[in-house]
């Protein structure tokens, strides 16, 4: 599958004031989350998520989702900008250049953190998930569905 970043979200991504969430099923089915700002887009184009606990449950989910190659999905946000990516994992990272790189990041920002995993995600596609544009894309799809005090929502305003 070809994949084009938007360059608008690879910025979101790299912009330390957006919001980042990973969201990884585990074996049996359970989503495990985790809001990280070590989210990032590496120069090659892959997404790069940053575990620090060996033994947590976003890691093992991550590892299901490499050996059986299930998307994970990456939310990021701000202000009113909200995107989901969806991607594949495809390296577990513990050693080499990556790894030191986002460790030596790491320790400058606190010297007793430890890194477990550096986790390489292939992003597959994004989607656009502001309320303005999904609010459109209803009313354009979906002309009849809506609740009826809208119907009224005039006679309300102006009483």
């Amino acid at each position: 599958m070809d994949f084009t970043w938007n360059e608008k979200v690879r910025l979101l991504l790299n912009d330390n004031h957006s919001l980042k969430i990973l969201i990884a099923n585990d074996r049996t089915g359970y989503p495990h989350i985790a809001v990280d700002q070590t989210i990032s887009v590496d120069k090659a184009g892959n997404i790069l998520y940053q575990e620090f606990l060996e033994t947590s449950q976003r890691n093992a989910a991550l590892v299901n989702s490499l050996w059986f190659k299930h998307p994970v999905l990456i939310h990021v946000e701000q202000a009113s900008a909200l995107y989901d990516i969806y991607g594949i994992p495809t390296h577990s990272i513990i050693s080499g250049p990556i790894f030191e790189e986002c460790y030596r990041a790491t320790l400058k920002q606190n010297e007793k953190a430890d890194l477990s995993t550096v986790w390489m995600i292939k992003p597959q596609k994004i989607l656009n998930r502001s309320s303005k544009l999904l609010r459109e894309k209803e009313k354009k799809e979906h002309p009849l569905v809506m609740h009826l005090d809208h119907l009224q929502k005039s006679d309300l305003l102006h009483n």
